[in-house]
This record gives structure tokens, C-alpha cells and sequence, in this order.
């Protein structure tokens, strides 16, 4: 079983734009915004 992750809130100021873009994106995947941000976060690691 994966072991669970202990997590930590943050407080982070977007401009509109890229909030709007964020919501959007979580609207069309039924993700959360912290989802979609830890997934970008993961992928950059990768790169």
C-alpha cells in the first residue's frame, strides 16, 4: 500500500488570468486546483 503523505496548505496570489485558466482546467477535469498544481509541480520535476 503507498504510504500517506503528510500535506501542507500554502497560500499562493495568482494574476487573473492564470487563476481563471486554473478553475477552468479543474472544471473540465473534476480536479481539484491543488491537484492540478501538484501534478505541474511533478511534471516539472520530471523535465
Amino acid at each position: 500500500m503507498a504510504e500517506k503523505q503528510e500535506k501542507k496548505r500554502i497560500m499562493i496570489t495568482l494574476n487573473q488570468e492564470v487563476f481563471e485558466k486554473i478553475e477552468v482546467l479543474s472544471k473540465e477535469t473534476g480536479l481539484s486546483k491543488s491537484a492540478l498544481i501538484t501534478m505541474w509541480v511533478n511534471e516539472q520535476k520530471k523535465a
